[in-house]
């Protein structure tokens, strides 16, 4: 009976309370292509009292946000060509904005926001590291 209860709690159908010491209750925007990684990252956020909009797309981030009221504190992307433009308007509409990058490669920062308010976790991601780093940057808003 044990083994049972364990295999729950590992495959997912049994839900974990929230993760001590990194609560959140902050709206995090998480833009990941990979269905898999994104499912898991978003479950892992709002396990941790996040509120989370997930979109696999910079393209999908106006939409999203649109149907949501709550101010924007961190976004987390994985580094697609396509996503600057996206992320420079987020952050013309939350100058507080916080950023965890998540490249596949080539993990250079991005020059227009300030070095202190972004992360880059080349992937493999720990989800554990993710959730520190977004605790740290949230944490270190003035």
């Amino acid at each position: 009976i044990p083994l049972r209860a364990e295999i729950r709690l590992i495959t997912g159908r049994n839900r974990l309370g929230r993760l001590p010491g990194s609560l959140g209750h902050e709206h995090v925007l998480l833009i990941e292509h990979d269905p898999v990684v994104r499912r898991m990252v978003a479950e892992a956020l709002s396990t941790a009292g996040y509120h989370v909009t997930a979109v696999d797309r910079a393209a999908a981030v106006g939409p999203a946000m649109a149907r949501t009221n709550a101010a924007l504190h961190l976004v987390i992307a994985d580094a697609q060509p396509d996503q600057e433009t996206a992320l420079q308007a987020l952050h013309g509409q939350y100058p507080d904005l916080a950023l965890i990058r998540l490249p596949d490669a080539d993990p250079a920062t991005l020059s227009w926001l300030d070095i202190a308010r972004q992360v880059v976790l080349p992937k493999p991601i720990s989800l554990h590291a993710l959730l520190r780093a977004a605790r740290d940057l949230l944490d270190d808003r003035t």
